[in-house]
Parts: structure tokens; sequence; C-alpha cells
């Protein structure tokens, strides 16, 4: 039971962390940003962690 609590917190966290990223990306790339590439690894990566807490 315990486990199963921790990991949908853990999984939340990074679900909230990559919408919160991909917001990032899409409104540097609205603005024209040049440094847009630099969301892409925390994006991406917060995303894969997320995905490894199904």
């Amino acid at each position: 039971m315990e486990k199963t609590e921790n990991k949908r917190k853990g999984r939340l966290k990074y679900v909230l962390m990559g919408i919160f990223f991909t917001a990032v990306f899409i409104y540097m790339v609205i603005f024209m940003s040049h440094f847009f590439w630099l969301s892409l690894p925390f994006m991406f990566t917060s995303w894969a962690l997320a995905a490894d807490y199904i």
C-alpha cells in the first residue's frame, strides 16, 4: 500500500513537471525565443521519469 502511494506521488510530481516544461517550451516557441531548445532536455526527462512510474 505504501509503495503504491509513493509511486503515485512520484508519478504525479514528474507529470506536473512535464506539463510545466511543455508549457514553457510552447511559450518560448510562440514568442520566438531562440533558446527554446534549453527546455527540451527538462521536458523529455520529466516525461520519461513519469513514464517509468506507470
